[in-house]
């Protein structure tokens, strides 16, 4: 079969958006491919593409078998476009516009003619001489509608033509798609309106995320399953959970109080990560200068028997590793040095904890107790109010009026909620990779990279179980309007 329009494998990336992605379309002659999706799936873009308003970032788009980008004037022979706004000459009547357009694309026509092509698609008789400025969006729209049939062209791209058009003037157009459809004319249409899809289309795709998703007959369906299918692949689409998370995450950078809170806990971490490196080598000198002292002590003993110089002990002391930079573990409480002698056992003493106060009980400022203590109640601040602003302030209504589901809306802010956290928290982190990958008092390594990468994934999961936790505990305290809007 010979296709008037198609795409392979063609592909857009802007510059923070991948609007398409390897989209595969064919369209045959006479018929009405109609695009449905949200806004920003990829369908004005798909059409700019086949006009070669915009250039592919790979793949090709083909025009009665000519390539877009190698042929971009030659193309436009056979399209026709009716954006959305249709911006004409404001101080140009209806009529000139039209002869202006038309002469424009090689047609000459005569007056009554080109009033002919203005009725035809519903502009009133006595609009057609009055200027452009006066008219409204519908009528502008009409006059586009007339300038796309006057070009007589194989292929027509519309997007959102029937934006502005009312009940009546939509039913016009939509016999004048079919009249053109029946006259070999191929459209492809971007709309939101699935109901005029099913009425005017021969076939409707479904785009998410600049992917077509699905393509159906339009024959094979009735509206209302056209409908339920579309809902359905919507709320299967990732957007709504990565779009909320989005609105959480800059809404709670622009938080003062969170600003504040985030810093001062950003400062504690980066403090305990550089105190940390500072006991660790104060520790490693300590326990050096003490093993040099014992050694020297059993090197310069008097003259002895023998027997009586084996008994003469040495320390051994717990190995420490790199992570204690971290996380002090147990050592604090558990002593970390045993003094070796023959024929005693002898406990393991010098724990901190002996020499310390009652306070040590309470943690000692190291990554561990942030990350531990104060990290937790930062997560408690920020979901605390999650549920309850959004019910008040009445945007927890429109979010689910769009077709979000409480679970989404949940989700999505959990997310939104777990950026900010490791927004705080990954600085430090970083600067602790640095040092125990760049000191020398740290034997780095295979092992190191895993201890750390289990430090990292571990605390990843404590954080989001708190964010998920804290956020269904002010959930379930809202019970009553969850019953409320359950969907």
């Amino acid at each position: 079969m010979t296709y008037i329009l198609e795409a392979k494998e063609l592909r857009k990336q802007y510059a923070d958006k991948l609007a398409l992605r390897g989209l595969n379309l064919q369209i045959a002659p006479g018929e009405v491919f109609c695009l449905l999706g949200q806004n920003g799936a990829g369908k004005s873009t798909t059409i700019n593409l086949f006009l070669g308003f915009v250039q592919p970032t790979a793949g090709a788009a083909f025009v009665n078998g000519l390539e877009v980008a190698t042929n971009p004037i030659k193309i436009k022979e056979y399209l026709a476009y009716i954006p959305e706004q249709v911006m004409l000459y404001p101080h140009l009547t209806g009529l000139e516009n039209l002869a202006l357009f038309s002469s424009l694309a090689g047609y000459k026509y005569p007056q009554w003619e080109l009033v002919q092509y203005l009725t035809d698609a519903g502009l009133p008789a006595e609009a057609v001489q009055r200027r452009v400025g006066t008219y409204s969006k519908g009528m502008r729209q009409k006059v586009g509608i007339a300038i796309a049939v006057a070009k007589h062209a194989k292929v027509l791209l519309l997007d959102e033509p029937t934006s502005g058009l009312d009940p009546k003037a939509s039913n016009e157009f939509s016999e004048l798609l079919r009249r053109l459809s029946g006259q070999g004319t191929a459209v492809l249409m971007a709309t939101h309106d699935i109901f005029r899809a099913k009425e005017v289309g021969t076939r409707v795709g479904i785009m998410r995320e600049g992917e077509l998703v699905d393509v159906r007959p339009t024959a094979t369906l009735n509206a209302q399953e056209l409908e339920q299918l579309y809902l359905t692949f919507m709320k299967l689409a990732p957007p709504m959970m990565h779009s909320i998370a989005q609105k959480e995450f800059i809404s709670t950078l622009r938080d003062r109080r969170f600003g504040v809170l985030s810093a001062l806990v950003l400062a504690l971490l980066l403090a305990a990560t550089l105190v940390g490196r500072a006991s660790y080598r104060t520790l490693q000198q300590e326990r050096q200068l003490a093993q040099a002292t014992v050694n020297e002590q059993f090197r310069n003993q008097p003259a002895r028997h023998p027997h009586r110089v084996a008994h003469y002990g040495s320390f051994a002391f717990r190995p420490k590793s790199g992570l204690s930079l971290l996380d002090a573990g147990v050592d604090s409480f558990t002593g970390s040095a045993v003094f070796l002698e023959a024929h005693q056992q002898n406990s393991v003493n010098f724990s901190p904890a002996q020499q310390s106060g009652s306070l040590i009980r309470f943690g000692e400022m190291t990554v561990a107790f942030v990350l531990q203590l104060l990290v937790p109640l930062l997560i408690i601040f920020l979901c605390f109010g999650a549920f309850t602003q959004e019910r008040e302030t009445g945007t927890l209504k429109l979010l689910l009026s769009q077709g979000v589901t409480m679970r989404q809306v949940a989700w999505g802010k959990i997310l939104g909620y777990s950026q900010a956290v490791a927004l705080v928290v990954a600085p430090a982190l970083a600067l602790a990779a640095v040092l125990l990958f760049t000191g020398e008092e740290f034997a780095s390594g295979v092992d190191l990279a895993a201890r750390l990468t289990l430090f990292v994934v571990s605390y990843a999961v404590y954080f989001f179980l708190f964010v998920v936790g804290a956020w269904w505990y002010r959930l379930g305290r809202a019970a009553p309007a969850r019953r409320w809007l359950r969907c």
